[in-house]
């Protein structure tokens, strides 16, 4: 299983082989690059940030945006490898759509528990919780 886990393609390569990782990867990427430009970087935080208060008054699409945000460059960069180490050989298993719906459905069912289970006042942000549905997985399988 740990051959599963070694990456030797090159950029190229990668892209072809498993697209879906390498648009999550770019998207990403490019947000993270885009939080860090002024006012931008302030508008992508207000209006994509996992918060209960805001998605309990209506602001459903942050429970889907804020998987693809993160807290720091240490944040980014473990989710960013994490999801560069582990998903390849999933979207390959499952095939594109069943990956995507599966990094998607995970990481939203984490924010919906983070709704339900914490106050009003938590704010969240990352890929952790579809991170953590691609490890369970890998568990299962």
């Amino acid at each position: 299983m740990t051959a599963l886990f070694i990456r030797n393609e090159n950029f190229r390569q990668f892209t072809h082989y498993y697209p879906v990782v390498s648009i999550l990867l770019t998207v990403n990427t490019a947000l993270f690059i885009l939080t860090y430009l002024p006012f931008v970087g302030d508008l992508i935080y207000a209006l994509g940030i996992g918060h209960n208060a805001a998605i309990k008054q209506g602001e459903i699409w942050r429970l889907f945006t804020s998987i693809f945000l993160h807290e720091g460059l240490m944040h980014f960069l473990f989710n960013t490898f994490a999801l560069f180490i582990f998903a390849p050989a999933l979207e390959r298993i499952l095939g594109r759509l069943k990956f995507i719906a599966l990094y998607l459905f995970a990481g939203v069912v984490g924010n919906i528990a983070t709704l339900l289970l914490g106050h009003d006042i938590i704010a969240y942000l990352g890929a952790s919780g579809s991170l953590y549905g691609l490890l369970g997985l890998y568990l299962y399988m």
